[in-house]
């Protein structure tokens, strides 16, 4: 079915012709409507501009919401030495730290089911990431929406397999937008029980614009992650903290259970409890606070924290100490052109 009034596309804003890649054509839209005072001209692909896969892989039915940003303990600790060595504090800028978002909505056909999400939904999540950032000192502008019907990208997509990181290059390479202070953000549909992955800042400044890390840069998301659904419809799309959780590893925070959890550095944060595991399991849900580390978590505030796994009524908060090393990384490896 085709979105009705209540999921018409609105357009963004008057863009030129984009070719991302042979057979995505990308016209300027016909009407637009402010964001925001730093939003720029954006483009959607319309339902007659898309190009059609043959790949009729079902998409299968995930329900975990499971995080794949992983670093290992060694990963870790040499790129936390890295930083140290790298870092412009964010005291010498001082100020707001701005970035652009663009959404790249791949679907598997016209239909909400298949991924086709309405641009009032794009346009309230990328406002509820503003909300979950508000105390942070860094914000987003969203400056458009691209739409592609590919069935292939949308079912296999993921970081799980080889075929599926293949793919996820591939699809990058056709549609990101913007440098290392754009994030570009990937709806599809995660058929392995992921819920999204992202990119560390560090791995774009590694290699510089064109490096291959660079052009991997962003977050990728189910559509549907922990989305309020009724009947056919999702109406105005509650994806709450996927999408916070995903951009947190992408301003340079780790899982508040990263590493060796009770023994060490974990997350590299003084002010985030000890934790050996998510907050919420299979025999835990709601905001109920799970000790992982026998007594030794002493804070039960892990569990509204969004680099944690919790309930989406309970992820509400990042730490100070969190606050100041995301603002360092950003300007250390965002905000700063070599």
């Amino acid at each position: 079915m085709r979105p009705n009034n209540l999921f018409a596309l609105v357009a963004l804003g008057l863009g030129q012709s984009v070719l991302a890649s042979p057979g995505f054509h990308f016209r300027p839209s016909n009407t637009q409507a402010t964001l925001s005072a730093s939003a720029q001209p954006s483009s959607e692909i319309r339902p007659h501009d898309k190009v059609n896969t043959t790949n009729e892989t079902a998409v299968s039915e995930a329900t975990n919401s499971i995080c794949g940003t992983e670093s290992s303990i060694e990963e870790a600790a040499a790129q936390e030495q890295r930083f140290n060595a790298e870092l412009i504090p964010y005291a010498t800028l001082n100020r707001t730290l701005s970035f652009t978002i663009w959404f790249h909505v791949i679907a598997a056909n016209e239909t909400v089911e298949g991924g086709w999400l309405p641009s009032l939904a794009v346009r309230e999540l990328a406002e509820k990431l503003n909300d979950d950032f508000s105390l942070t000192g860094v914000e987003f502008h969203l400056a458009g929406i691209r739409r592609v019907i590919n069935r292939e990208w949308f079912d296999s997509v993921t970081v799980r397999t080889e075929h599926g990181r293949l793919l996820d290059d591939k699809m990058k390479r056709a549609l990101r937008r913007g440098g290392r202070n754009t994030l570009n953000v990937y709806t599809v549909g995660l058929p392995d029980g992921l819920a999204g992955y992202a990119n560390f800042p560090w791995s774009y400044h590694k290699q510089g614009d064109q490096g291959d890390d660079a052009v991997r840069d962003g977050v990728v998301m189910r559509w549907d992650s922990n989305a309020a659904k009724s009947g056919n419809d999702i109406g105005s799309v509650q994806m709450w903290d996927a999408l916070s959780h995903q951009v947190g590893h992408w301003v340079g925070l780790y899982h508040t259970f990263q590493g060796t959890g009770c023994a060490g550095d974990s997350d590299f944060v003084d002010d985030t409890p000890m934790q050996a595991a998510p907050s919420i399991s299979t025999s835990n849900a709601g905001c109920n606070f799970r000790d992982t580390c026998g007594g030794k978590d002493e804070l039960s505030s892990t569990r509204t924290n969004f680099m944690d796994y919790s309930s989406n009524d309970c992820e509400a908060e990042f730490t100070p100490g969190q606050i100041r090393r995301m603002q360092d990384i950003l300007t250390t490896y965002r905000m700063n052109i070599q």
